[in-house]
């Protein structure tokens, strides 16, 4: 039987994954990895982020989406389940105190980290990156919800990272992001970006791929590896 931790939503000390907790305002986790909403609040569905671990050999998986949208949460998950090395755009991306990376280093670590043959790698980046990964990856998970959810989404996050309560900081970093600036960002890439990569990822399917879209949150939170699988 899992151990249960009594957290009342505050995610510390005592829970193994306290961003997912914090976000569901949870009364008890589980070492087994499920947070469980508190009894009044009925709206917020368990998140599962651990699940037994199967092998797929030359996996590629890209996860993307509009930022603060949980896309870290759910790589890691996956890479955890298929047993498969997990990348971060963002640490390509970006240096200490939120400095661009050189163009030509970034390309280079994305070309390389792309030739892979087993991955999950999850992030935007450079806009002209995304069509290499998507032709690479053997599947791909579209992270597609309304713009407010990820501007809460961020915001919880923001509020976690300040708090030193984010185990995965994105691109490792122990400064968070300006929260001003990265709404900016969001609204830019929800108005500039997800039409284009809406295309892209149809293209692919077409090409024969496997995608999942994930359109709310209660697809975010339940989803898992098999539905990579699923026909």
């Amino acid at each position: 039987m899992p151990s249960v931790f009594s957290c009342s939503g505050r995610g510390l000390p005592s829970c193994p994954h306290p961003f997912s907790c914090l976000l569901l305002r949870a009364s008890s986790c589980t070492d087994s990895g499920i947070c469980l909403p508190s009894a009044s609040d009925t709206s917020a569905p368990a998140l599962i982020i651990w699940r037994p671990r199967r092998i797929i050999a030359d996996m590629r998986v890209a996860v993307i989406g509009n930022s603060g949208g949980g896309k870290s949460v759910l790589a890691r998950r996956l890479a955890h389940e298929l047993q498969l090395p997990c990348i971060e755009i963002d640490s390509l991306l970006w240096l200490p105190g939120w400095k661009l990376a050189a163009p030509t280093s970034f390309d280079q670590e994305h070309a390389r980290v792309v030739a892979g043959d087993r991955w999950v790698i999850e992030g935007l980046g450079a806009q002209a990156s995304l069509p290499a990964r998507l032709q690479r990856a053997t599947h791909i998970v579209l992270i597609d919800m309304p713009l407010w959810v990820h501007f809460w989404l961020a915001a919880e996050r923001h509020i976690a990272w300040s708090a030193d309560r984010l185990e995965y900081p994105p691109a490792g970093s122990t400064e968070p992001a300006p929260l001003r600036g990265l709404f900016r960002t969001i609204a830019e890439v929800d108005r500039d970006w997800m039409p284009e990569m809406r295309k892209l990822v149809k293209t692919e399917e077409h090409a024969g791929k496997r995608v999942v879209r994930l359109q709310s949150y209660d697809e975010l939170a339940s989803f898992s590896s098999t539905a990579l699988s699923a026909s």
